[in-house]
């Protein structure tokens, strides 16, 4: 057990070490490959000293200062969107990062379902105080900042909480569960409605009463029950018909984290996350920087993810086989403590590369 701390306290003290020798901070990064070696003596502690000495032998310069210009994703840190250098810290990265990717808008004010008005104002000010252009200094700032004001006008109109809790992010996008006078109230849709109000335009929707009207009168009084039971269907089907129309490139993610046919060139982010892009990538995201932050975040985030999953069925295996050498019956000291040893030394390597990526992405 203390064989494998060791390891892993030597595995971090490695990376944080490359990490500052990357920033340019050799007095950090050659105080953290020492530390490495008195957890644990390896070759890739010596060859990052060897390198740390090149450097200061070289007189390369300092820590290095966010690009005020794109560059290649083999030496970009953080994308810049304006002429002058500024410079943001951790925790305002964080912050906009947070915004600008959670989808859930309870989650992101940390409020009810339940909360009212007054308590999602609130909640608004106390993020967006952290989000505004003139306190927060990341160049997705801004962004994050309109993204907050949006969220709060949908969660302070009523039925655009309405649409937002039942269709989601989407659905508000959509202008899915419309007012009063819209869809889906009291009367039915056929598909030659459908059809008229998609499209013929607003002509098809001013006339769709009067044909309804007019099938009203001469239909059979079981019919109206009939179109009662369909009405629920209603957003279901818009949903559907939507959906063909925005078509599968709409919907198609940038990136995979796994290889494959449509995603056969393989990029890094800066935290070192691999994944995978199609050719076409380059032309969309190799000039917008702010898009690439964008995209390589959201790489980051769901690679995280998986890690964190992973790290949990490891511990819950370890966890479970040091139960079952501590409870088994028959064994002979001896091979109780067999069987422990191996408990305790069974992988856990995936929660070493989630802490390895929150590490190198602070």
């Amino acid at each position: 057990m203390i064989g494998m701390e060791k390891r892993q306290n030597a595995a971090k003290c490695l990376l944080s070490s490359r990490r500052y020798l990357r920033e340019g901070n050799y007095e950090a990064a050659r105080r953290m490959a020492e530390k490495s070696k008195r957890f644990l003596p390896t070759s890739e502690a010596d060859d990052l000293l060897s390198q740390i000495s090149a450097k200061e032998q070289a007189g390369d310069s300092g820590p290095r200062k966010t690009p005020s210009a794109p560059r290649p994703s083999s030496e970009r840190k953080r994308p810049a969107v304006e002429k002058e250098e500024r410079t943001y810290t951790v925790e305002q990265e964080r912050i906009v990062r947070m915004v600008r990717t959670t989808r859930d808008y309870y989650k992101l004010l940390k409020v009810e379902k339940t909360a009212t008005k007054e308590e999602v104002t609130k909640a608004f000010r106390k993020l967006a105080v952290r989000c505004h252009p003139d306190k927060n200094s990341h160049p997705g700032a801004e962004d994050a900042f309109k993204k907050l004001n949006t969220i709060k006008g949908i969660l302070t109109d009523d039925q655009k909480r309405k649409t937002y809790d039942r269709f989601g992010e989407e659905g508000v996008s959509m202008g899915l569960g419309g007012g009063g006078g819209g869809m889906g109230r009291s009367q039915a849709f056929t598909e030659e409605d459908l059809f008229r109000m998609f499209f013929e335009g607003p002509r098809g929707r001013r006339t769709h009463r009067q044909h309804t009207r007019r099938r009203a009168q001469h239909a059979h009084p079981n019919m109206q029950s009939q179109y009662l039971q369909l009405l629920q269907f209603a957003p279901l089907l818009i949903l559907f018909i939507f959906s063909l129309l925005s078509g599968p490139e709409a919907r198609k993610s940038p990136y995979s984290l796994t290889q494959s046919q449509d995603y056969p060139i393989s990029r890094k982010t800066i935290a070192g996350t691999p994944y995978y892009v199609s050719y076409k990538f380059d032309a969309r995201y190799g000039r917008d920087a702010r898009a690439l932050y964008d995209v390589e975040a959201r790489a980051d985030e769901e690679h995280l993810q998986e890690l964190h999953n992973a790290c949990h069925r490891e511990r819950k295996e370890r966890k479970a086989a040091i139960s079952r050498a501590q409870s088994e019956k028959g064994l002979s000291s001896e091979e109780r403590a067999r069987w422990l040893d191996k408990a305790y030394h069974l992988s856990t390597e995936s929660c070493m590369n989630a802490e390895a990526l929150v590490d190198a992405r602070a």
